[in-house]
């Protein structure tokens, strides 16, 4: 498992420097989009890809009841000018869906692109857990929540994947 922030540069055969994120928008995204990370790996064969756009990851954790994580940052937002608090940081917090994605990308004040990438994690794992542990189940979950949840391995892969990371995190 390889988390890459979709704000990640990467020399995209054919359209030159794109951002990771915007490789998926072009024709043949996911495939080009697997390439570039190859690519920057150094030629490490990359098996397969997941696409989850910030929506479905809301849409997931809210069809799996929530997930509890560990909050390491007040999570604040400017609203219309003001600053808004919508996660104060403390242990074992129930998050659910708009606010597991919210935490999940949250970059603070000072942090790098890449600030996120340790809360992120967090709630993936406390998804992955909260999978069914029948494979083709979770693979029918995760393919549920949208066309655009898009994985190069198919769902029953995918679902296998998750729920064998799930078992690993144990």
């Amino acid at each position: 498992e390889l988390l890459v922030p979709s704000r990640t540069l990467s020399e995209v055969c054919g359209f030159g420097s794109q951002q990771l994120g915007r490789v998926l928008a072009l024709p043949d995204g996911q495939r080009l989009s697997t390439q570039a990370v190859r690519n920057m790996l150094g030629g490490v064969t990359v098996d397969g890809s997941w696409r989850l756009t910030t929506d479905e990851l809301a849409r997931l954790v809210d069809l799996v009841g929530g997930v509890t994580v560990d909050v390491d940052s007040n999570v604040i937002k400017t609203v219309n000018g003001r600053r808004v608090l919508y996660l104060r940081r403390g242990p074992g917090q129930h998050l659910t869906g708009s606010l597991a994605a919210l935490y999940a990308t949250f970059i603070a004040g000072g942090e790098d692109s890449t600030g996120n990438l340790p809360r992120l994690q967090a709630v993936l794992d406390a998804l992955f857990a909260k999978l069914p542990t029948d494979p083709a189940a979770a693979g029918r979950l995760i393919a549920s929540v949208g066309p655009d949840a898009g994985s190069t391995l198919g769902p029953q892969r995918l679902g296998a994947l998750l729920t064998g990371l799930a078992v690993d995190d144990k």
